[in-house]
C-alpha cells in the first residue's frame, strides 16, 4: 500500500513551486515510497552502542578568519550586469504570491 498519495505529490509540488506533469506524479509515489521503506529499514538498526557523531572523519575547521578587507568597485561589480540602478542590481521577478 502507498504511503504517499498522488495528491500529496501534488500538494508537495504546489509548495515547492514546481510544475510536475501528470506523467510524473505516479513515478514519485513510488520513488518517495521506497525512499520511505530504506529509512524504516535504518530505524531498525540497534544504534544503542554507537556513539553520535555529526563527521565521520575529523575534520578541522575549513572556514577562514573573518577579517575586512578591501571591497569591490561598485562600478566593477555592475559592469557585467544585464540590468542594474544606482549601486543595485536589477532582476526580474519571479515569485508571485497568491491570494
Amino acid at each position: 500500500m502507498a504511503r504517499i498519495t498522488p495528491e500529496e505529490i501534488k500538494q508537495i509540488a504546489a509548495l515547492a513551486r514546481l510544475s510536475l506533469a501528470p506523467e510524473e506524479v505516479v513515478p514519485l509515489c513510488r520513488d518517495l515510497d521506497s525512499m520511505l521503506d530504506y529509512v524504516g529499514l535504518l530505524a531498525e538498526i540497534d544504534t544503542r552502542d554507537i556513539e553520535p557523531t555529526a563527521q565521520i572523519v575529523p575534520a578541522a575547521s575549513m572556514l577562514r578568519v573573518d577579517k575586512a578587507g578591501a571591497s569591490f568597485n561598485t562600478a566593477l561589480a555592475l559592469a557585467n550586469a544585464p540590468a542594474s540602478e544606482g549601486a543595485a542590481f536589477l532582476v526580474p521577478k519571479v515569485i508571485e504570491e497568491e491570494g
